[in-house]
This record gives C-alpha cells, structure tokens and sequence, in this order.
C-alpha cells in the first residue's frame, strides 16, 4: 500500500491495490491524487502485506522520517 500524507498527517491520496514485487525488483505507481500544494511538506509511506489464505498481515512499513520531501512546483 502506498499512502501521501500533508505535513499535518492528513492523508490526502492512497493507493491499495498494487502487483507483488519480487526480491530487489523496484514498484512503481503513477500518483493519481489530486495537485499538491507547491511548498508543503509531504510524507510517502508504503506498507508491504502478506496475504495467507485471504487474510492480508502487513510485515513491514517505510520508516518514520524516510519519505519526507517538500513539493516545488516545476
């Protein structure tokens, strides 16, 4: 799961519905969440889930402070 959070910790665009990566291999997802405002501060956060039997269990997540970056509109 991929998630855009506002410096505020509001969310404001996730994405859930993503192929399986395997190994080193790198996934990408075009953003689709509406314009960001130019100066913010946002925060990109990915989730990884293990599903087993239909039952999705996230195993690992982005790191807190990892993800952080300001959006300067070109």
């Amino acid at each position: 799961m991929f998630e855009l959070f506002t410096a505020l910790d509001d969310r404001v665009w996730e994405q859930r519905s993503i192929g399986a990566g395997r190994g080193g291999s790198n996934v990408e997802v075009a953003y689709t969440g509406p314009e960001l405002v130019s100066g913010m501060l946002y925060q990109f956060r990915v989730t990884s889930f293990r599903d087993r039997n239909g039952k999705a269990t996230a195993i690992s997540r982005s790191e807190d402070l990892r993800g952080v970056f300001e959006y300067r509109a070109p």
